[in-house]
């Protein structure tokens, strides 16, 4: 749930900053792909790939099951692909100089690596608390029975 979730907040975003870009632009002349075409070509590059991996997350989530590790890492690659793509849109349309987008940038990377701290501090409280997480298997690999993997980012161990 907390995936789709994150997914939801992500969809949402973009559409309150397309919906502003189109405000935004629809005085001048130029379109902002002839403004900011680099900015435009990595905002819609980054989000058809965010858009097939969820696609592909949905599709795999009911064929197979992976790691709680792999899914984590799957999770945080595709995040980091909608972060960038937010990013991208947000520097368009609140961008007033080269700065501007830099700073806009650095905000989204900052907030990013700071999710994925909490992500993976929630992630090993989580096997601490179900007795799964022991210094000896702490860099290798997990023991958690593979019907209380993750899947889709959903705790599925018992309590």
């Amino acid at each position: 749930m907390q995936q789709n979730t994150a997914m939801a907040s992500i969809g949402i975003t973009i559409s309150v900053l397309l919906d502003a870009l189109q405000i935004k632009y629809q005085t001048h002349s130029a379109s902002p792909f002839h403004t900011h075409p680099k900015a435009m070509a990595i905002a819609l590059s980054t989000l058809l790939i965010y858009c097939f991996g969820c696609d592909l997350e949905d599709y795999f989530s009911c064929i197979c099951h992976f790691s709680s590790r792999q899914t984590l890492v799957y999770i945080t690659v595709l995040r980091s692909l909608g972060f960038i793509s937010v990013a991208s849109f947000a520097s368009v349309v609140f961008s007033t100089s080269l700065m501007s987008s830099v700073i806009l940038y650095l905000i989204f990377a900052i907030f990013f690596a700071a999710r994925l701290v909490v992500s993976w501090t929630q992630y090993k409280t989580l096997l601490e608390n179900r007795g799964d997480y022991t210094y000896s298997n702490m860099h290798t690999h997990v023991n958690v029975p593979s019907r209380y993997v993750f899947c889709n980012g959903r705790d599925n161990l018992p309590v």
